[in-house]
């Protein structure tokens, strides 16, 4: 499967030498950006993954706190393009906002985090979660792996 994402204008790929993922995309008009980074899983049999919401929320609140993100800000869940979501911000003194999303459809699941050494304006964020929203997979060609729009 490939990652199918729509990413803004502002927004730029920092290609790695491997072209695997996690892949990193950065916004370029904004002097505190940070790096939103995202990684997938795919399933081959076995038990599929949980897609409940609250499931979900509740996965990515501990894996934020289990990894030493900080201080549990807020979390939330719901429906996206991929299936069902959940969010989590963080807030630490070395970091003041960490956003980390989990995605799943049972069969495979999409993660992003956006770490933010500096305050991100509102706009960095809204767009993170803009792009994160509308993440999906599909198969596997030779084409680009996102656009911009």
């Amino acid at each position: 499967m490939r990652l199918k994402i729509k990413i803004p204008e502002a927004w730029a790929y920092q290609p790695k030498q491997d072209k695997l993922p996690p892949y990193l995309f950065y916004r370029r008009q904004s002097s505190a950006s940070g790096p939103l980074q995202i990684s997938w899983v795919e399933t081959s049999g076995g038990s599929p993954l949980s897609s409940n919401q609250q499931e979900l929320q509740q996965m990515v609140s501990d894996f934020g706190q289990q990894n030493g993100y900080g201080d549990l800000v807020e979390s939330s869940c719901g429906s996206c393009v991929f299936g069902s979501v959940a969010t989590a911000v963080f807030r630490s003194p070395k970091h003041p906002r960490i956003q980390i999303w989990f995605l799943c459809n049972g069969r495979e699941m999409i993660t992003a985090t956006h770490v933010c050494e500096q305050q991100p304006d509102s706009i960095e964020v809204s767009e993170a979660q803009e792009i994160v929203s509308k993440l999906t997979l599909g198969p596997d060609k030779l084409k680009p792996r996102w656009k911009f729009w």
